[in-house]
């Protein structure tokens, strides 16, 4: 049985330059002379033969046929295929190694190889095979692709990019080298080639939830967090298995929390936290089955009522209420979203978020650590240390935040929180190493600032204290924040006067 060839469409105009009318007058000799010299120049030299055809269409169809056939080699080819199709890759690969030998003109058995061993993750192997495919047939564009796409998982993004570039350059309706393509891109930083290269992947699979995931992560690395949002919830709304949706679902509630709460939310919190210490009552729950959070039956909803609902519409229902700053009607949702998908993190995890905003902090702290239990994520142990913090628990808040500090969490406002545990139990000195190094992050963290100079001031560095808080009070920006930092300066003032004095 003869072997069969490997073919591709070219758009004549961008292979050789010519329209389709001057095409036309060439002959077939002298056309297919220019495209094998035009094919060289632009991947390098084959091996084979080639023969060209110009369609109705004005592409040019090329293909390339091996120097020979071998009946033995075709036979073991079908063989490793239909072994392939039983999951036996091991006696896939033999065939197709055995094929390769008896013909090694032959680049599909290379190439056929050279994908086995990449899925049972022999990379070396599997490079070795699709590069003699690419050497046979210097435009097999599968075999960029795969090749690309091996370099991209092994992080070699110079020559992933050089091999996919090429593979959607001959295959441009490819969806899966466009995507990885804007994967390679996003990795090297340069975003806006990354953020075209999804958008084509999204125009040729729409229903792919891996382009938009693709965007989702760019637009928040550039800050575009409404966009980012925009794509995780695409993601979240396409992905049937599940595990993109998590993975959505956890970045899209984590970009409020890497910001942190605004100064007016942290003057809010702390106010809740201190009614909620002098309460007599215990801070109510979600209130969906009518109990309070501390004795924890049904908590934190009733499961019966809602059996039969959708949870990712649950989810999405508390995304658009949270949004909204309806953190009651958030928390709703979310408790709901928990119960039907108790071990998802991510349900644990926002629900923590809008039972904290909603001033909830017993609810919060039991739903962050049950985020914490499942997947001790550095973001879930921060929001913890938070709530910990706003009870007034500072022994557990510096605890759990020195946790989120060891597996890398020290952002701006994480080192703050933490700055603020150390000031608590007395420890000014390290307090304010940690409160320096939230300024460094984020010079425009007013209350590091604010909680900065306390420290200076508890720790008799009087003048150091005045000065930040002159810096405080000359940044332009409107906070309440700026109302305490007057009193303090005062305060402050009133100190170095009575110094004087003695």
């Amino acid at each position: 049985m003869a072997s069969k060839d490997f073919s591709v469409e070219f758009v004549a105009k961008d292979l050789l330059g010519l329209d389709v009318d001057a095409l036309r007058l060439q002959d077939p000799v002298s056309l297919q002379e220019q495209t094998a010299r035009a094919l060289e120049k632009r991947y390098g030299p084959s091996k084979g033969k080639i023969t060209v055809e110009l369609q109705p269409s004005g592409k040019l169809r090329v293909t390339y046929r091996a120097a020979r056939v071998d009946d033995r080699a075709e036979q073991l080819h079908r063989r490793g295929i239909a072994a392939a199709k039983r999951k036996d890759l091991k006696q896939a690969i033999q065939d197709w190694t055995a094929a390769a030998q008896l013909n090694p003109s032959e680049p599909k058995y290379f190439f056929h190889a050279g994908v086995g061993y990449f899925e049972v993750g022999d990379y070396e192997k599997a490079a070795a095979n699709l590069l003699q495919a690419i050497d046979l047939c210097a435009f097999h564009h599968k075999a960029l692709l795969v090749l690309g796409t091996l370099y991209l998982k092994l992080r070699k993004l110079d020559k992933a990019e050089r091999f996919l570039e090429a593979a959607v350059e001959i295959a441009p309706d490819n969806a899966l080298g466009h995507l990885n393509l804007g994967a390679v891109y996003s990795v090297e930083r340069k975003y806006e080639q990354g953020i075209r290269e999804f958008e084509q992947a999204i125009r040729l699979a729409p229903d792919d939830p891996r382009p938009y995931l693709g965007l989702a992560k760019v637009h928040s690395l550039l800050g575009q967090t409404e966009r980012a949002e925009y794509y995780y919830r695409q993601v979240i709304k396409l992905d049937k298995a599940g595990v993109l949706r998590q993975q959505a679902q956890h970045n899209m509630a984590s970009i409020r929390a890497e910001r942190g709460p605004t100064q007016e939310e942290m003057l809010a919190l702390r106010r809740t936290a201190a009614a909620a210490r002098t309460s007599e009552r215990p801070v109510r729950g979600t209130g969906l089955a009518g109990e309070e959070t501390l004795p924890g039956r049904n908590w934190p909803a009733d499961p019966a009522r809602f059996q039969g609902t959708d949870p990712d519409s649950l989810f999405a229902s508390g995304y658009h209420a949270y949004l909204n700053l309806d953190y009651v009607a958030a928390a709703d949702f979310y408790a709901g979203y928990a119960v039907l998908r108790a071990s998802d993190p991510a349900g644990w995890y926002t629900l923590g978020e809008a039972l904290l905003r909603k001033g909830d902090l017993i609810g919060a702290a039991r739903a962050f650590r049950k985020a914490v239990e499942l997947d001790e994520q550095p973001t879930y142990l921060k929001q913890l240390g938070l709530v910990k913090l706003l009870q007034g628990d500072f022994a557990t808040a510096k605890a759990t935040l020195s946790r989120a500090r060891e597996l890398g969490k020290r952002d701006s406002v994480s080192n703050y929180l933490y700055g603020r545990c150390l000031a608590a139990e007395g420890n000014f000195a390290d307090a304010i190493i940690a409160l320096e190094q939230a300024i460094r992050s984020n010079r425009n963290n007013l209350a590091a600032r604010l909680e900065l100079s306390k420290a200076l001031l508890e720790n008799d560095e009087l003048d150091l204290a005045l000065q930040r808080l002159d810096e405080l009070l000359s940044i332009p920006v409107d906070s309440p924040v700026k109302d305490e930092a007057a009193i303090l300066r005062e305060e402050v003032l009133a100190r170095k006067e009575k110094q004087r004095s003695f």
